[in-house]
């Protein structure tokens, strides 16, 4: 996997209406957040949000609800012109090492997103289970993957 050399910081709301551009040009329609849903999600006190910045764009986001004992992904996003060098294995890395140490993460993937679920697997993550016609899209519903980190809770994996 490419290293990934820019920083990661955290997110706050000011971030929304940036992170709705970021998702604009990564899913279609059926994926993206308005800018009051990604403010009320980032001032959820199990929110666990992060970005890499560039040149004072954000490339790439995750977004998490964690607690005490499992997390959930709830959206990865790299932009489309800075995927292929590491993006969203560090910001993988960063919620499994810093924001959910020692919990068992989960996650849902589109089925027809296959450089996604190659990156989840080449982190540690495993396919747990199928939500059919989960992921609304305008060619109609796709199933969606489910991922969880291996292990117990207390042995963690995907760094």
């Amino acid at each position: 996997m490419p290293f990934c050399p820019l920083p990661i910081t955290a997110l706050t709301s000011d971030d929304a209406p940036a992170l709705v551009a970021l998702q604009a040009a990564c899913f279609d329609s059926g994926g993206t957040w308005s800018a009051e849903s990604w403010t009320t999600s980032l001032n959820l006190p199990t929110s666990r949000g992060a970005g890499i910045r560039e040149d004072d764009l954000i490339r790439g986001v995750i977004l998490a609800q964690v607690t005490e004992d499992e997390a959930e992904i709830l959206t990865l996003a790299v932009h489309p012109t800075a995927r292929r060098h590491g993006l969203g294995a560090a910001l993988v890395r960063h919620l499994v090492t810093v924001f959910a140490p020692n919990r068992r993460i989960h996650l849902e993937v589109a089925a027809d997103n296959i450089a996604a679920q190659g990156l989840y697997e080449r982190c540690g993550f495993v396919r747990s289970g199928l939500r059919p016609g989960y992921y609304r899209r305008s060619e109609g519903p796709v199933d969606a993957w489910l991922y969880t980190s291996p292990g117990s809770p207390e042995t963690p994996r995907g760094s």
